[in-house]
């Protein structure tokens, strides 16, 4: 079920009572963000539609939001996180399809020069394998990495407590695993082969093409009622996305492969997931569900943020 960030409104993030973290974990519909109070638990929260009108308009809105959620705070720590793939080292941001963003612009240097604060800008499933790494205790290990499974396909990676994030930012761009049944098949698309082949879009289609058109929860609400053509897309679904699963096991070995997203977190799809990359394996991966659901994202942008407020102030 996902659950709102209220729902780890017990949970503490620092210690600090006169840094105010801030996260916000930026999707192409929708803008989550919440702010901690001065026991370090969360004390404000806004859940708003993304303004993708253009770029101007978003920053906008990332700018005020923010603002907001300082409330006048003399100090704070920014977390945001974004679909694409972020460099560690410039903070430029690429493979960002779903948001409008300034060419050659710099969101990291003008929102803090905004909102008088240090901003620190993270890949968004980068920072839910965080959340699901420091939250989910079933999770626990050297090497562990989030695979969500919705509209589009994202994979987090969390080694000895840190975000893995690759050279350029991009590591976990799974979407562009090429899943072509010959060499030849092989070839770059706008989304990436396997989102072609496993996302959201795909079941869609798989269920469209026998049944006529419905939206991915309406396919799953008909799978529970005994549609065989719901299932029969779903089961499909999660065979293909079986092969990223098992090139992940594959090459990391990772203690953990945790499944989330809007698809991912429903037992519909999971089950038969296990089921078909365990078949592709000479070993069963240690695969285990989400448990903070679509607060992911955003319990790992205050996670982050008082993790690097604590880096500072030591």
């Amino acid at each position: 079920m996902n659950q709102p960030i209220s729902t780890y409104a017990s949970t503490r993030f620092s210690s600090d009572p006169e840094t105010r973290l801030i996260g916000l974990d930026l999707g192409g519909t929708k803008l989550h963000a919440a702010a901690t109070g001065a026991d370090g638990r969360v004390a404000a929260e806004k859940l708003l539609a993304t303004d993708t009108s253009s770029a101007s308009a978003l920053f906008n809105q990332l700018r005020d939001t923010i603002i907001e959620l300082q409330d006048g705070a003399k100090s704070s720590m920014v977390v945001l996180g974004v679909p694409g793939a972020v460099s560690p080292r410039t903070g430029h941001i690429d493979l960002a399809p779903n948001i409008p963003l300034a060419p050659g612009g710099d969101l990291r240097a003008e929102l803090s020069a905004a909102v008088g604060a240090r901003v620190t800008i993270e890949n968004d499933v980068n920072l839910a394998a965080l959340g699901e790494a420091r939250h989910n205790t079933e999770a626990s290990g050297a090497l562990m990495c989030l695979v969500s499974f919705g509209t589009g396909i994202g994979l987090g990676i969390v080694a000895n407590g840190s975000i893995l994030s690759g050279a350029a930012g991009r590591a976990g761009e799974i979407s562009y695993l090429p899943v072509g049944s010959l060499a030849e098949d092989c070839r770059l698309t706008k989304a990436g082969q396997f989102e072609d082949l496993a996302g959201s879009h795909a079941l869609v289609d798989l269920y469209a093409a026998g049944a006529g058109p419905a939206d991915g929860r309406t396919i799953f609400d008909r799978a529970n009622q005994g549609d065989a053509q719901a299932v029969a897309a779903i089961e499909t679904t999660a065979r293909r996305a079986a092969l990223g699963i098992a090139a992940l096991q594959s090459i990391l070995d990772p203690d953990h492969i945790v499944i989330g997203g809007s698809i991912g977190a429903r037992a519909e799809f999971y089950g038969p997931l296990c089921r078909h990359a365990n078949a592709l394996l000479p070993v069963s991966a240690n695969m285990l569900q989400a448990r903070l659901g679509a607060s992911a994202g955003l319990v790992g942008a205050l996670t982050f943020a008082a993790e690097i407020a604590s880096s500072v102030d030591t």
